[in-house]
């Protein structure tokens, strides 16, 4: 569906059958990223809303757009901040250039789309018990990473200069092919994070200094990029492919419609931009998807992995790692005891079928000391007396540690367990137990 939306949109402005079946692969070497379907097909349906907005901005449309916003809210928290930002700068931009008739009227008729979309969140609030404390207590915490100036793990951004040729692949254990693909993964990889930068920057300067009656043919370019440049935010938040992927549509799309926003745009520079982004859409995501991956990849590098009832594609050094971890807590930890499992590796909690004993199955981000003593409490009273922890960097973020962003938590359990075991391959990841046992 949001592919669909995304060519709906491509629609108006390029014509050719072909051209839109290429742009359709292009978008969705992106959204068959791992975990990443919806993520990236909801800015592609943004564009498509906010290009009908900037076409015809009637009572009807910015309603539509009110609840789009509320709805994309329910799927992710940031998507409507992300959106409602989108469309508030489309209204404002209408407002400006003199496209809309009486604007606060439909302003209004926004806001009353904006709850009416929100109405399955206040559902939930309002029925499900316990999930307004969560809904506040995620708004607090979304408050204090804005505050501190990180909404995530942040990752230093991988520009194309950085990538080295020696070791490459060295811990992927790849052959001299393998490692001419992974040189041109990560180098497109790059080139995507200055492309978006780029495109944005220089589209968002012409939108601004367009003059107010040159508006034809331009709504999919301009929503492209009052859609993407809201989406830079979660591109560098955390600067990893993955992230990259959510916001990289809208580029996409606006740049195959950026000669019907401007006729007089150089035809071979035009075609540049196609192809490099053709490029970095084949080698950073292409040859990262699930599709790729499953079919394509050398069937020694990979093995099919249980969680649950479920079947992962992992590769054979996270087999090692995750048989490692079951088979040192397996023998160690009774069956009905229960496990705390820091900082990151919650997907142990499905392959050991336990349950996480403290709220937080991310502990990555700094917590508040009365935050970390809550931790403790809760570990005392369901008297976990096991944990895996690891205190090496951690999400790959450099400096952040769990001794560095829960202390209170490390120190008692420095203070309060001994280690028992560790595993030989991974030494940086340990089983503990409480000392009184």
């Amino acid at each position: 569906f949001a592919l669909s939306a995304g060519l709906l949109a491509l629609r108006g402005v390029v014509k050719s059958r072909w051209a839109l079946l290429g742009a359709g692969f292009l978008a969705l070497f992106w959204m068959l990223l791992p975990y990443r379907y919806f993520d990236s097909g909801i800015p592609l349906i943004a564009v498509l809303f906010v290009t009908r907005l900037l076409e015809k901005p009637s009572q009807k449309r910015h309603f539509v757009a009110g609840v789009l916003t509320g709805l994309a809210t329910f799927f992710g928290f940031n998507h409507g901040f992300y959106l409602l930002a989108s469309f508030l700068g489309s209204i404002l931009f209408n407002v400006w250039k003199g496209h809309v008739q009486e604007p606060w009227k439909k302003s209004a008729l926004y806001l009353v789309g904006l709850f009416c979309g929100s109405l399955p969140y206040i559902g939930m609030c309002l029925f499900v018990p316990g999930f307004f404390e969560s809904f506040m207590d995620c708004v607090l915490r979304l408050g204090e990473s804005l505050f501190s100036g990180s909404t995530n793990a942040s990752l230093p951004v991988p520009w194309p200069w950085t990538v080295s040729w020696i070791g490459l692949g060295r811990d992927l254990h790849l052959d001299r092919q393998g490692q001419i693909l992974e040189y041109f993964h990560r180098f497109s990889t790059g080139t995507a994070f200055i492309l978006s930068i780029a495109f944005y920057f220089f589209s968002g300067s012409a939108i601004v200094l367009s003059k107010k009656e040159d508006q034809s043919g331009k709504a999919l370019w301009s929503a492209s990029v009052f859609v993407g440049i809201c989406y830079l935010n979660h591109i560098f938040s955390r600067a990893d492919q993955f992230h990259l992927g959510e916001g990289f549509g809208p580029l996409i799309l606006g740049v195959l419609s950026i000669r019907a926003a401007h006729p007089l745009f150089h035809k071979q520079l035009a075609w540049l931009l196609i192809l490099v982004v053709s490029f970095v859409s084949i080698f950073s995501a292409g040859l990262q998807s699930n599709f790729v991956v499953k079919h394509f990849s050398p069937k020694r590098n990979f093995v099919y992995y249980s969680v649950g009832k479920d079947r992962i594609l992992i590769t054979k050094i996270e087999e090692m790692f995750m048989d490692g971890i079951k088979k040192m807590v397996t023998e160690f930890v009774p069956k009905d005891e229960s496990i705390l499992i820091v900082p990151q590796m919650t997907t142990f909690y499905v392959i050991l079928e336990k349950e996480s004993p403290i709220y937080d199955l991310y502990c990555l981000s700094p917590q508040t000391v009365e935050a970390q003593k809550k931790m403790i409490r809760d570990l005392n009273e369901k008297n976990v007396r096991w944990a895996v922890v690891m205190n090496q960097v951690a999400a790959g973020t450099p400096g952040l540690r769990l001794s560095t962003s829960h202390p209170v938590l490390w120190g008692y359990l420095t203070a309060n367990f001994v280690p028992v075991a560790r595993l030989a391959q991974f030494p940086d990841y340990f089983l503990i137990r409480k000392k009184s046992l």
